[in-house]
């Protein structure tokens, strides 16, 4: 089950997923042809992704203040959402 932070007290800020969420079901999404049979369900959309990238970026202003900062990205796999937190970044301020 999908709780919020109200909902599920003590977790910090974000949206907290439990193990035996079931997912959302495909009938609710578009999604490419050639996923067709790949896919059971899906987990997080793409626009909670998004959301939540925007507000990761509006908290990093909030906590550090409206400053010149460097941004350092080390995961090799992290780099998109990196480069999408920094394009938030860069529309706050």
């Amino acid at each position: 089950m999908v709780w919020s932070t109200e909902e599920a007290p003590d977790c910090g800020r974000g949206v907290v997923i439990t193990d035996n969420w079931p997912g959302y079901d495909l009938n609710l999404f578009t999604y490419p042809q050639h996923c067709y049979g790949d896919l059971k369900y899906v987990l997080i959309p793409q626009g909670i992704i998004v959301d939540r990238i925007e507000r990761l970026a509006k908290d990093i202003m909030k906590d550090i203040g409206y400053c010149d900062i460097m941004v350092l990205c080390v995961l090799q796999g992290g780099y998109k959402c990196c480069a999408d937190v920094l394009e938030h970044l860069k529309n706050i301020s």
